[in-house]
């Protein structure tokens, strides 16, 4: 979906659009390293 629809985000939503962007490349590896991911979004235990 995030191939084919254009979204948009506020400059404070970026990040969080850039991520869901990268996922469709993620998708189906049995390994994902953390310098794959943006771990800023990563909050609580």
């Amino acid at each position: 979906m995030v191939k084919v629809v254009d979204f948009g985000a506020t400059p404070e939503g970026l990040p969080l659009l850039t991520a869901l962007k990268s996922l469709p490349d993620l998708m189906g590896r049995k390994k994902v390293g953390p310098k794959e991911t943006d771990t800023d979004l990563l909050v609580g235990s």
